[in-house]
């Protein structure tokens, strides 16, 4: 197989609406696993490059699909397409009981190689996002996985250190590689860009609650980092904080949405973010989200008239 033909061909799976609770909590239908190999896995794509000669890939309304081991035992819903290539790659890699969700795609065509950035759930753990990294330089020409997964992202959001940094900082050099080729859905559609917050806010309750079933969770994280957008999401590391402010309220609107015009939106949450917003063609995507500096009429800002003066 020529290894440049390795970004030539996207896999297809039929769509089918599903009626469930979450559905309505995202706006999207929940999409249904594969058969593949051990642990859970999910992979969430936030925020996408915009991909490099793909032809407009990642700009699917539809929840990407988790894909699944061959023992997955908790009940999955059925597939949905979506803009990613190689989820039967992923699924093939999977061992027993696992579930995955890809995030992110990069095929580098020049090297033939390809990294899947997934949200990974194991059985009796938090989801993780993790990098696989494959290879198809091999005597069968196809893609197999090589090393073992590397975790980007811890699900506890109080874990310090950070010792993923330098994972994150490899993969970054990895998408600026000359020859690759990004994957991943991108943008939240809705009419306007509180619409769009309110539906990521829905999706990160759903993220955050254990007693949910593990492929609706991992939808859920795979709704919010598809309205972050490319920097946001693989520079700012925007995930984690997304999902625990939008879950908790952090960010919520705390006013009204300046507009500056139909394509970019400002809004300002409750817990001083300044969260600037971008309508592409697949929908809203979050930018920027900024804290606000303390304000100089807040008490707590003013020195007290009693203290010594310098």
């Amino acid at each position: 197989m020529d290894p440049r033909a390795l970004a030539s061909t996207p896999a297809r799976t039929p769509a089918r609406a599903l009626g469930l609770a979450l559905a309505h909590a995202l706006g999207h239908s929940p999409v249904r696993a594969a058969v593949g190999m051990p642990g859970i896995v999910a992979a969430v794509l936030v925020g996408t490059l915009e991909p490099l000669g793909c032809g407009g890939a990642g700009t699917s309304d539809a929840v990407p699909q988790p894909v699944a081991g061959a023992a997955q035992a908790v009940e999955t819903p059925p597939p949905s397409e979506g803009p990613y290539r190689y989820r039967q790659t992923l699924a093939d890699a999977l061992a027993d009981g696992e579930l995955a969700q890809p995030i992110v795609e990069l095929a580098i065509r020049d090297r033939a190689e390809l990294r899947i950035v997934a949200a990974v759930a194991r059985p009796g753990a938090e989801p993780v996002i993790e990098l696989w990294r494959f290879d198809q330089r091999n005597d069968k020409g196809t893609l197999i996985r090589v090393e073992a997964p590397e975790v980007i992202l811890r699900w506890d959001l109080a874990a310090q250190p950070d010792p993923e940094q330098k994972v994150r900082e490899r993969l970054r050099v990895e998408l600026a590689t000359p020859g690759s080729d990004l994957h991943r859905a991108l943008g939240i559609p809705a009419a306007r860009a509180a619409d769009a917050l309110a539906r990521m806010a829905a999706a990160a309750q759903v993220a955050n609650n254990r007693t949910t079933a593990v492929w609706a969770r991992l939808s859920a994280i795979s709704l919010v980092a598809q309205g972050l957008d490319n920097d946001a999401l693989l520079t700012d590391d925007l995930l984690a904080p997304a999902i625990a402010g939008l879950a908790g309220g952090g960010w919520a609107p705390a006013g009204n949405v300046d507009a500056a015009s139909d394509r970019r939106a400002a809004i300002t949450t409750a817990d001083g973010t300044q969260l600037e917003l971008l309508r592409k063609a697949s929908g809203w995507v979050i930018t920027h989200a900024r804290r606000q500096p303390a304000s100089s009429t807040d008490p707590a800002a003013e020195p007290s008239p009693t203290a010594p003066r310098r």
